[in-house]
């Protein structure tokens, strides 16, 4: 017995009629003999259900249905208007903004050894560099690429100078080194080869008014892709701390994999198919699919092409922006067409 069309079948056969009907209600400008494309739009929009006649499911479906709809007519108001929009405007106020300058000046400061880090007050943001010869890290070592990031919050939410933020970045910093320190002990004990030294890493560290570090460490993850992050998901764990493997069933960081040595995490179980090999291969990768920056020149390129507005489309869309003439005989042009021609009218 032959089937009807089905649902997809008539789902399909409303579709051609609902574009047959657009078609001759929609008419070409200036609309004399029809209805404008927003006329339109308006009429089907009082014609959607209420919230409160759908169900859950439907109205989110409906949403990012929604959505998706708000940018293609977005897409569509851009290419009518022949006046630009910035993909951005500068606010000195934002966080967003406060935290990308706020990576702009790290790299102004300079390279401290790890090993000669002394105390100082202050919280902010810090980065680790990798300067020696572990075959892991050839890629990184003596380039700007840091291998590691990280924020140091203050004492108090509310710290106003550095002396009442505390000693926070110097704490974070003298943590990492004495985990480098212990795995450079055992390492060496036990005559493992190409150790890492805590004499291979130097660092930067900015004092930052509070809270202007938490959008920074976001935006230094970003820009760096830094090997040794938890966001990037490859050699992960030196900020652990000693927790007890029996307390909370703590699996092996793949940190602590590549690099053993510290105590508490020796007895850790080790997850299946993880070895020293594999961190490595993976890291070999990393570098491959996010290639380090070598100098620091490219860094503030990089950082400055993050607040570029209408110049980063093209050259030749800039210079017309520009130089406007073009741009603005179309807006007299449109005037002209407005006064001449009152049909032509959205409203």
């Amino acid at each position: 017995m032959a089937r009807g069309p089905g649902r997809r079948g008539a789902a399909a056969e409303k579709a051609r009629r609902l574009s047959q009907t657009l078609d001759d209600v929609i008419s070409d400008p200036p609309y004399a003999d029809g209805f404008d494309p927003v006329m339109v739009a308006r009429s089907v929009l009082d014609r959607l259900p209420k919230a409160k006649n759908l169900s859950k499911v439907q109205a989110g479906r409906l949403r990012e249905r929604f959505d998706k709809y708000a940018t293609d007519l977005a897409e569509v108001r851009v290419r009518l208007d022949p006046v630009r929009d910035p993909d951005r405007i500068f606010d000195p106020g934002n966080p967003d903004t406060i935290g990308r300058l706020v990576v702009i000046a790290l790299p102004a400061q300079d390279f401290v050894p790890l090993r000669e880090l002394s105390p100082t007050y202050g919280s902010g943001v810090y980065a680790i560099y990798y300067v020696g010869e572990h075959p892991a890290y050839v890629e990184i070592t003596r380039s700007e690429t840091p291998i590691y990031v990280g924020k140091a919050d203050p004492d108090a939410p509310t710290a106003a100078t550095p002396r009442h933020q505390g000693a926070r970045l110097f704490g974070r910093l003298a943590d990492h080194r004495a985990a480098i320190q212990e795995v450079e002990n055992y390492a060496i004990d036990k005559g493992f080869p190409h150790p890492i030294l805590v004499d291979d890493f130097v660092c930067r560290r900015l004092v930052c008014v509070t809270n202007a570090q938490l959008v920074a460490e976001r935006h230094l993850i970003e820009i760096f892709r830094p090997a040794w992050n938890y966001e990037s998901k490859i050699c992960f764990g030196i900020s652990k701390h000693g927790d007890s493997s029996e307390t909370r069933r703590n699996r092996m960081s793949p940190w602590d994999v590549l690099h053993p040595g510290r105590e508490w995490a020796l007895t850790s179980p080790v997850r299946e198919g993880m070895t020293a090999e594999t961190v490595s291969s993976k890291l070999a990768k990393h570098f491959t699919e996010h290639i380090p920056i070598r100098d620091r020149d490219s860094v503030m390129e990089k950082m400055l092409d993050s607040f570029r507005q209408v110049a980063r489309a093209t050259i030749a869309i800039s210079e017309a922006a520009a130089v406007s003439e073009e741009v603005v005989a179309a807006i007299a042009e449109n005037a002209r067409e407005q006064r001449d021609d009152p049909e032509f009218d959205f409203e």
